[in-house]
């Protein structure tokens, strides 16, 4: 079997052999514990056992109205979990509803209960929303887990993980390929600020740290990892690549200061928080009456935020309302 190959037509060109490794699958972006899957040696590339197995169509509960079908839709966002697909997903062309193969594989549970996050039980909304994040404290635009007792929300990934991967003492992370990255539990060594080298967030009680580079990522950086670059995004006509290091910048996107892992432009030198990238494009603010839509450059100059009243600078991108020509808003503060 190894000699001759297995077919995989639905999922990949070539033969691949059946191979047996911990790795991040280039089939949906993400790291599996499970070690079963195949290699194609022509590509260098490795598919999940689940990902391989893929059929063309399939209905599934999270949009059980419509058959999803499997394409290939690199780019596009996955409507379950937000995240860039990474070439396959499941899609339902009548909604315009795309879900990657993880997320196919391993449906986030309609309602979650996890003592240690939140005291009451989580829901999971079925439709994308402005929200901040009660656990990171950072915005999200997509389907959120909601306490309705309590009126708050938590990303996906910040308060649900499938995989049996924190019971691994031991990874290798394609962000740290230099040393392995261990399991710590607990809190962090005394020379750690404490924060996520990739997402910037404060980690958990669960972490992977390399103490010979003082690296340290949060559980949800390790099961899915930002992508090492992205395309046809409405933020940047070119390409970025996500710099993965402690370095400030000021974000083009929104004008504020950043401390590590932006994507940048290597074409042009544009960089913008990880968080910038998926900002909606018109937007409602309660302090305004018109809706506001994002721009580039905002080019008012002497102007200062509408809503926390800092200056800003207007070469930099924001929220403007077309109706009221001098009034702006930073992008973070929507």
């Amino acid at each position: 079997m190894e000699s001759e190959g297995v077919s995989l037509p639905l999922i990949h060109k070539h033969l691949v052999v059946l191979w047996n490794d911990m790795r991040k699958g280039d089939c949906c972006g993400r790291f599996e514990s499970i070690t079963d899957g195949f290699y194609c040696k022509t590509c260098d590339i490795f598919i999940h056992k689940k990902c391989g197995e893929s059929s063309k169509a399939i209905q599934h509960p999270s949009h059980p109205n419509h058959t999803l079908w499997l394409g290939s839709r690199p780019h596009n966002y996955c409507d379950s979990c937000g995240r860039n697909v990474v070439n396959l997903c499941y899609r339902c062309e009548i909604c315009d509803f795309d879900m990657d193969l993880y997320c196919t594989n391993n449906p986030p549970p309609e309602v979650i209960n996890i003592s240690d996050t939140h005291g009451h039980k989580l829901t999971l909304l079925k439709e994308w929303i402005l929200f901040d994040c009660s656990k990171c404290g950072k915005n999200g635009y997509r389907f959120p887990y909601k306490c309705h007792e309590c009126d708050v929300a938590f990303h996906v990934d910040c308060v649900w993980h499938p995989s049996a991967l924190d019971h691994l003492t031991e990874v290798n992370h394609s962000y740290h390929s230099s040393h392995p990255l261990k399991l710590l539990k607990g809190d962090l060594p005394d020379y750690c600020d404490g924060r996520c080298r990739l997402c910037g967030r404060t980690v958990d009680r669960l972490f992977y740290h390399c103490s010979s580079c003082n690296f340290t990522l949060d559980m949800g950086c390790v099961l899915n990892p930002p992508p090492h670059s992205l395309v046809n995004l409405k933020a940047h006509d070119h390409q970025l690549t996500l710099l993965q290091r402690l370095d400030s910048f000021t974000c083009n996107a929104c004008g504020l200061k950043g401390d590590r892992s932006p994507y940048i432009c290597v074409q042009c030198g544009f960089m913008i928080h990880q968080d910038c990238l998926g900002l909606p494009c018109v937007i409602n603010i309660n302090r305004h009456d018109h809706r506001v839509s994002r721009a580039s450059v905002l080019g008012v100059v002497n102007s200062v935020c509408g809503v926390c009243r800092k200056k800003v600078d207007w070469t930099y991108g924001g929220y403007s309302c077309q109706r009221c020509p001098g009034y702006v808003a930073f992008e973070m503060c929507y």
